[in-house]
C-alpha cells in the first residue's frame, strides 16, 4: 500500500468511526429525549450534505449525498410521527455500518503502516 493510500485509509478510519459514533449519539438522544432538536440538526446535516454534493471529487459527491439523506431522515422523524420509529432505526443501522467500517479501515491503516515502517 503507497503512502498515498494509506493516508486515504486513516483518514477514512477516523471520519468512519466518527460519523457513526455521533450518528449513533444524536439519533438515541436526539431523537429519543429532545425531539424538537432533531429538526434543528436535521437541518445542520443537510446543509454539510448540500455542501458536500457540490464538491469537485467525486467520491465527496457520494458522502455529500448520503449526508444530505441522513439529515432529511432527521427531520422527517420529528415532521411525520410513523417515520419516526423507521427513521430511527435507519439510523441507528448506518450508524454501527459507519462504525464498522471506520473499525475496518482503522485495521487496514494499522496493518499498512506496519507493512510501510518494516
Amino acid at each position: 500500500m503507497s503512502s498515498k493510500e494509506l493516508t486515504k485509509t486513516g483518514v477514512d478510519a477516523v471520519f468512519g468511526i466518527a460519523g457513526g459514533a455521533v450518528l449513533l449519539v444524536s439519533s438515541v438522544i436526539i431523537g429519543r429525549l429532545l425531539p424538537h432538536a432533531s429538526f434543528i440538526i436535521g437541518a445542520v446535516i443537510s446543509v454539510f450534505g448540500i455542501s458536500g454534493i457540490f464538491s469537485k471529487i467525486k467520491s465527496d459527491r457520494k458522502t455529500g449525498l448520503a449526508i444530505l439523506l441522513v439529515g432529511l431522515v432527521f427531520m422527517s422523524s420529528f415532521v411525520i410521527k410513523p417515520v419516526a420509529a423507521i427513521a430511527g432505526t435507519l439510523l441507528s443501522i448506518g450508524a454501527f455500518a459507519s462504525l464498522g467500517l471506520g473499525i475496518w479501515k482503522g485495521i487496514r491503516f494499522l496493518g499498512g503502516l506496519k507493512k510501510l515502517s518494516r
